[in-house]
């Protein structure tokens, strides 16, 4: 048994085989071939062109986006505008008819939610029309302007599609 032994650690002592030495010196070879061949491909842009490419499409769709919210924007605002101008005009008549200037709305709770009814329909045909999914106005008088912080409080309206059907709340 000991000459066993003695045989193993006298291979150990010699270091690696030749023919493991000419194995490991022909796979660093291919792997430094493999090197130049990809430094030589990336150099002349042959691995950059899917990334180039990838890139100009990338910009291409930022405008078509940035080109479709703006105009969608734009008939936003459009939209808005003849709803102000809709609700104003029947804010106006409402005042009117009640001889009551605007002011006066402050703490007259049953003239406030008598003028939301009459606002809600032009505003439930204006979500009908429009490409949104909600909408509201604003009235800057209060209920009660006797309630702490009632300069924070505000009359108005908000209607909003859920699933289908639109739904109402109100100050």
């Amino acid at each position: 048994m000991r000459p066993i032994r003695e045989a193993i650690q006298k291979k150990r002592a010699a270091g690696p085989s030749r023919g493991l030495r000419l194995l490991l010196y022909r796979f660093i070879m291919v792997l430094l071939l493999m090197a130049a061949i990809l430094s030589t491909l990336m150099a002349t842009g042959v691995l950059s062109h899917p990334a180039h490419q990838l890139s100009g499409t990338l910009d291409i769709q930022q405008r078509n986006t940035y080109a479709a919210l703006d105009s969608q924007m734009d008939a936003l605002t459009a939209q808005s505008m003849a709803m102000s101008e809709k609700l104003g005009k029947e804010l106006d008549v409402f005042l009117a008819a009640k001889g009551i200037a605007f002011d006066e709305l402050n703490n007259n709770p049953d003239t406030i939610a008598e003028l939301e009814k009459r606002l809600y329909t032009p505003l439930s045909n204006t979500l009908g029309a429009a490409s949104c999914s909600g909408i509201f106005f604003g009235l800057n008088v209060t209920a009660n302007t006797s309630l702490p912080n009632a300069e924070d409080f505000r009359a108005g309206l908000y209607l909003r599609y859920s699933g289908l059907q639109p739904t109402v709340a109100s100050e």
